[in-house]
């Protein structure tokens, strides 16, 4: 785009002043251009690979329960773990959040969506560990936090899934559950 913007600009100096709307489009570019930064994100993993070895070091599946699909990956393609779930990330809270927090469900599809997929997955997987944001900082979510369980809850299905699994501990914002019968 700088490049771009300087052969654009050297071009309209040869041929006389340049239009306001091209001046404010080439300058806005270049703006942006310079101003870019990447989003590089540091690798969480090694507080959940401490997670799994501290709570379950022979487990080979996992469910992690973020909006943030880089608290996931590469940590499951390092450890060569089992992702559970069909999302790489549970994108569809921040929406789910806006639309309900407590009662019933809306009648609303994607809400729906988002809760027979999470329980679904929970189901179809029966990961050997569940990770779950229990802090007041996710993000991409309004006011900070978002009870997963709770959310999930709603599901008939949650009840029998969730017998199978026990709280093992807290660290940084997340709850560990483990599968009870797991390796």
């Amino acid at each position: 785009l700088t490049a771009a913007s300087a052969f654009a600009a050297i071009a309209a100096a040869r041929s006389g002043p340049l239009p306001a709307k091209l001046l404010a489009a080439l300058l806005t570019g270049i703006v942006l251009t310079l101003n870019y930064r990447p989003q590089i994100y540091p690798y969480p993993g090694t507080s959940f690979e401490r997670m799994i070895d501290d709570y379950r070091p022979a487990g080979r599946s996992v469910f992690i329960a973020t909006t943030n699909v880089y608290k996931g990956f590469p940590l499951v393609l390092k450890r060569n773990l089992v992702w559970a779930s069909r999302f790489p990330a549970q994108w569809l809270v921040p929406y789910v959040a806006s639309e309900w927090q407590n009662g019933p469900l809306p009648d609303d599809a994607i809400v729906t969506y988002a809760l027979a997929a999470a329980v679904g997955d929970l189901a179809r997987f029966h990961p050997d560990i569940v990770i779950v944001d229990v802090s007041d900082e996710q993000d991409y979510v309004a006011g900070g936090h978002f009870g997963y369980l709770k959310f999930w809850a709603m599901d008939a299905r949650f009840a029998a899934i969730w017998r199978d699994y026990e709280l093992r501990g807290t660290k940084d914002g997340y709850e560990i559950y483990t599968r009870k019968d797991g390796p």
